[in-house]
């Protein structure tokens, strides 16, 4: 877009969508699986820590099927990492409201993360990167992001509403404030085949 590069982002959701049209981004409302692309082909698919809900069935086959040969798909996944003692501080908070969630703020590194390219014939899988940047965020900034987290969004609307009310509190009494030693990383594969003459 700014670069002079056309883009389309698919979303099931609308009113998600509707946040992406005002921001200039043409969006057509589908599911990935379930989107018709009528015959249009991508150098580039990209999905933005939202490819876990894509079923992995149909999910590849259905990417290979829109990204010229030598394309490539990119998908971005982000955690947050916060200290001791406010680590501490959540994993009480988790464990009185919502032991059975995994509490937002520890540190994955070292985590088995499975590729998502593994074993497919269409893709060559280019491994995987990541990028670690700062955050800094009140209780209600905290709070507002986990509700968008999807195992916290299938919690019942009273049990979400004190995991954030408890966590919300604890981060007042520590100082009003999080910080967050965020990473994102992003799984890469080529498309397998040799890219076309444009």
């Amino acid at each position: 877009m700014e670069r002079g590069l056309p883009v389309l982002g698919v979303e099931p959701d609308a009113r998600m969508a509707e946040v992406a049209r005002r921001h200039h981004v043409p969006v057509e409302v589908a599911s990935f699986e379930s989107w018709e692309p009528a015959g249009r082909t991508y150098d580039l698919v990209t999905a933005g820590h939202s490819w876990h809900w894509v079923d992995p069935a149909i999910g590849l086959a259905k990417a290979a099927s829109i990204v010229v040969p030598g394309g490539t798909v990119a998908l971005f996944w982000n955690y947050h990492v916060v200290e001791e003692p406010r680590l501490a501080d959540f994993e009480a908070v988790y464990s009185a409201h919502a032991p059975e969630l995994t509490v937002v703020g520890r540190d994955p590194t070292g985590s088995q993360d499975t590729d998502p390219f593994e074993g497919s014939a269409d893709f060559r899988s280019l491994g995987n990167v990541t990028y670690r940047w700062p955050r800094f965020l009140d209780g209600d900034g905290w709070t507002s992001m986990l509700a968008t987290f999807s195992d916290h969004a299938r919690l019942e609307e009273p049990r979400l509403r004190e995991l954030q009310l408890g966590l919300r509190e604890a981060i007042q009494q520590a100082g009003g404030q999080v910080r967050s030693e965020c990473g994102t990383y992003v799984w890469t594969a080529r498309r397998a085949g040799k890219p076309a003459d444009r």
